[in-house]
């Protein structure tokens, strides 16, 4: 008797839980192709892409622990004493930010600049695995090569690249941590772009929030209060998440692709006294 009632329930509920399975499914796939089409943005026609010779930078050929060839550049000399290891944003070419590193080798510390795969002339595509890979590259080139300890090396990553710089951080031993206008997970970028369906689906991806908490080295955050691509309530979650010593520094009227722009001093001044004290310079 109880069979007979189960049987026609089962019949009637069974596509209904085909439909959810599947519907499932379907989000996502759609959740994983919306993260690595908002993530990764390697090229465009406006792309500006700027000779080295003209920033006095060298440009290197890393290989990457599943045999890519990446493109760096590096400003700077085998004799610098400290570095900048500079992890840019999910944007074009990694050329566009040399004035940026030059301000910073105006301060006393060589930088390397890292070209993500998939990004100007490095092999391969993007992908959130992929560039953690290219990180390495460019931290053995720093340490095994040019024999920088880690203890002098400050990881500065804006955007996309303050994901990566966490995620090398957590290794340990590094002198300190910059991160603009940081990422806290996808599950908030995909609720800030009205995709909130999504999040649940890529709630591990991206996920500096839970990597900040293992970090052994002082961190700086800055973010903009107008930032209308990464909220700043996301460098806020970053901060909160990390632990002593660290600092947040909230930039007023300052956007997303503006805040040095906007408010120079107090970007310029936090950040040269921040690199002094985690990698004084040796006389």
């Amino acid at each position: 008797m109880r069979s007979s009632v189960l049987h026609p329930v089962f019949r009637i509920l069974a596509p209904m839980i085909l439909l959810i399975v599947l519907s499932g499914i379907v989000l996502a796939l759609l959740a994983e192709q919306q993260v690595n089409s908002v993530a990764f943005v390697p090229r465009s026609s406006k792309i500006q892409v700027l000779p080295a010779q003209n920033y006095s930078a060298q440009e290197l050929s890393l290989r990457t622990e599943d045999g890519l060839a990446i493109r760096a550049f590096l400003m700077g000399t085998p004799e610098d004493d400290r570095f900048v290891l500079f992890f840019p944003g999910n944007y074009g070419s990694v050329t566009q930010r040399f004035g940026f590193a030059e301000e910073i080798r105006a301060l006393g510390f060589g930088v390397l600049l890292m070209e993500y795969r998939g990004y100007g002339d490095s092999e391969g595509r993007p992908t959130e695995h992929g560039v953690y890979l290219d990180a390495e590259a460019a931290l053995s080139y720093l340490v095994d090569t040019l024999l920088v300890p880690k203890a002098r090396i400050v990881l500065y990553g804006r955007s996309l690249g303050s994901v990566v710089a966490v995620q090398l951080a957590v290794e340990g031993g590094f002198a300190g941590a910059v991160l603009v206008s940081p990422v806290s997970c996808a599950s908030d970028v995909a609720r800030a772009m009205g995709l909130g369906l999504l999040a649940p689906f890529v709630r591990r991806r991206f996920n500096t929030v839970d990597k900040v908490t293992g970090l052994d080295c002082p961190l700086v955050v800055f973010h903009g209060t107008l930032d209308e691509v990464l909220p700043a309530a996301m460098g806020r979650a970053v901060y909160e998440a990390a632990c002593e010593p660290k600092e947040l520094r909230l930039i007023d009227g300052a956007g997303h692709n503006d805040l040095i722009i906007v408010a120079a001093d107090r970007f310029w001044i936090p950040f040269a006294e921040f690199l002094d004290r985690v990698a004084p310079p040796e006389y």
